[in-house]
């Protein structure tokens, strides 16, 4: 049986905007990515680096697996939608800064953004 359990989700008109425009100039479009998989925590307290990949901007900075991404750009982050929606709120080329936590402690990273087709 389906229903609405209260949660929903918006594309700014912006990303609308220039995914249109990707697609007419060229058939295909772009979004940025870091290259890590996040999942978000039961406590809602950020979202916890799973894993990430060879030779992605995430693996040129200073982002480990098993960081908790609390912010993206000083916005707290309460899961990994969080993160796919700030990340994609920018361009490939762009760069984003999480504040992760790592044993106890806060700290700002910076990782670039790479282009990604689909």
């Amino acid at each position: 049986e389906g229903g609405n359990i209260g949660v929903g989700f918006a594309i700014p008109i912006e990303q609308v905007e220039i995914t249109t425009d990707q697609i007419l100039r060229t058939g295909e479009a772009q979004y940025p990515v870091i290259g890590a998989n996040v999942q978000g925590t039961e406590t809602l307290d950020g979202a916890k680096v799973e894993s990430i990949a060879a030779g992605s901007p995430a693996s040129r900075s200073d982002l480990k697996v098993g960081d908790l991404i609390v912010k993206v750009d000083g916005k707290p982050v309460t899961g990994s939608i969080d993160v796919v929606v700030a990340v994609r709120a920018h361009q490939p080329g762009e760069k984003v800064t999480l504040t992760v936590r790592r044993g106890g402690k806060e700290q700002d990273i910076v990782v670039g953004l790479e282009a990604k087709t689909g």
